[in-house]
């Protein structure tokens, strides 16, 4: 996936700054004091100067926040387009000691002790490139600032989601399904509610890459709603930008990382991963699972059952019934806003012939697109559907001309389930209790049928569509001019109608003339969405 293009990483900067005042808990003196904080320090701008930011500026960005949330960030390109000018490992490794020994230190006064502890001529060192490796880093005085990220938690929030942490753990060899004979490692990654001690999701994968953080980031926030924010690890899928991008998307104010040598801060994820390798992993390692997926079914059925409803002598009861207790708390995240937040994006240049190319299938766009670069946006389990933007704007979706990979190579395949019976043990009482529990708790979520409800919302929709055409025409349409409307409503999908009256009412005596009409229409349509992009 490609790092976000120039608007998104703009529209992140100043999610960073605005994010401590996006907290509904501070009181207005705490406020005050967050606000002076923010005006008197400087800042690392994504075009690398540090300035100081006014407070016309930040009231405006707040504002901007508050009315459309972080897609209203996206405003104007930056300059800064070259890469660093190269500087030897040694010096950065220097530099990042001495920002360590005294983070508030200047970027200036590090450069001046660097190049004078490696013998260097004056200048040696830029102020532009030292800055980018420091914010790249998390090395900025803000991030190492103790009253801005204390390192770790002493204590423990009061409400659910106003915190989560994250880490990944070891598992065990299993299966390998390209090999049974073989073995592979296997990975835990999950998420803890700092003040229940519930854990939103959980997943062994067979790695740790990122793809695999993110789809377990959404599994969580689809069963226990949207954090504040979030404890990492300093791991390196933690700090990736798509990871951030996603998070920011969401509207996860703040992620704070783990300070390196200072492990206490991660002592509760510490905790429940020693709890899990106690009484799960030594079960499930007897029993000896022949697939992952077993592994996880396992899993969840010991999390739900056995975990959730234990007694935990910190909160002096189980962490389910603490989390019931302030479900009204939960801020829960729209279907269709996560389905867009979480699609995996790559830039793409489009050919003379309006094509373009993605995992070796070929998709058509708009002629208008021709020779330009457009970022496509995708789930990666389903290639079929590919939306085409530019300059974080939506075009429109690209049409698939041919597509022999439907699934993207770097998606996890589903693992094949295990067949046969299995002997009767601990876990396998568990698996059946947590059957039940699904039934119970999760029965009511069909998520078949909200898909077919949003099928059928559509194509009303594109009826409305098909109607409005034909009442600007003064005629109704035939058959094939209604199923071409329907394809460019596919295409254009979400679609203001008001468009339609923009556009001149020709007779249209024939079908080429029709077909003019509705490419006229598209024209109009990206021209304007590209004008708000650049807006």
């Amino acid at each position: 996936m490609n790092e976000p293009d120039r608007k998104e990483q703009g529209a992140l900067f100043w999610y960073r700054v605005i994010a401590p005042l996006l907290d509904a808990d501070p009181d207005r003196d705490e406020r005050s004091r967050r606000i002076a904080k923010i005006l008197a320090q400087e800042w690392t701008f994504p075009d690398g100067k540090r300035r100081r930011i006014s407070r016309a500026t930040l009231f405006r960005k707040l504002k901007d926040h508050r009315d459309l949330g972080f897609k209203a960030l996206k405003k104007r390109d930056r300059s800064d387009k070259g890469a660093s000018r190269a500087i030897e490992p040694a010096v950065f490794q220097k530099a990042t000691e001495l920002r360590l020994e005294q983070p508030r230190r200047t970027t200036r006064r590090v450069i001046e002790l660097t190049e004078k502890a490696l013998g260097l001529a004056e200048g040696s060192i830029r102020l532009k490139t030292l800055a980018r490796w420091f914010k790249e880093k998390h090395l900025t005085r803000a991030d190492l600032d103790d009253e801005t990220i204390t390192g770790f938690t002493p204590f423990a929030y009061q409400h659910i989601n106003k915190l989560w942490m994250s880490d990944v753990m070891d598992g065990f060899p299993v299966p390998n399904p390209a090999d049974p004979r073989r073995k592979r490692m296997t990975y835990l990654v999950s998420f803890l509610d700092d003040a229940s001690r519930v854990i939103p999701h959980g997943e062994f994968y067979f790695d740790e890459k990122l793809p695999r953080l993110e789809n377990t980031l959404k599994k969580a926030v689809v069963r226990r709603g949207i954090p504040e924010m979030l404890y990492l690890d300093n791991g390196k899928i933690y700090h990736a930008t798509q990871f951030e991008l996603i998070c920011a998307e969401l509207g996860i104010h703040k992620l704070i990382y783990t300070e390196p040598y200072r492990p206490e801060g991660h002592g509760k994820i510490e905790k429940w991963h020693g709890y899990v390798r106690g009484d799960f992993l030594d079960e499930a390692r007897a029993k000896g699972p022949r697939s992952l997926d077993e592994l996880n079914r396992w899993f969840w059925a010991w999390l739900e059952i056995a975990y959730h409803h234990k007694h935990h002598d910190s909160l002096g009861e189980a962490p389910i019934a603490f989390w019931m207790r302030q479900v009204d708390r939960i801020r829960h995240a729209d279907p269709d806003a996560l389905e867009t937040i979480f699609l995996w994006r790559e830039n793409r240049s489009v050919t003379k012939i309006h094509t373009l190319s993605l995992c070796g299938n070929e998709f058509e766009v708009a002629p208008e697109l021709s020779g330009q670069v457009v970022e496509v946006r995708f789930n990666p389990f389903d290639l079929s559907r590919v939306s085409v933007y530019r300059d974080g704007a939506f075009l429109m979706r690209a049409r698939p001309v041919s597509l022999p990979q439907p699934i993207h190579p770097k998606a996890p395949a589903p693992p094949p389930r295990p067949k046969g019976p299995l002997s009767m043990s601990y876990l396998d009482t568990l698996v059946a209790q947590y059957e039940q529990h699904v039934a119970r708790e999760f029965g009511r979520m069909d998520f078949a049928k909200i898909q077919e409800k949003r099928q059928a919302t559509l194509e009303t929709e594109k009826g409305k569509f098909v109607a409005a055409i034909a009442a600007h025409l003064g005629r109704a349409l035939s058959s094939i001019e209604a199923a071409a409307t329907r394809g460019v409503y596919d295409q254009l999908a979400p679609l203001d109608l008001e468009v339609v009256k923009l556009l001149p009412q020709d007779p249209l005596p024939d079908a080429i003339a029709f077909g003019k009409f509705l490419e006229r229409l598209r024209a109009e349509v990206l021209s304007r969405r590209g004008q708000k992009g650049d807006a």
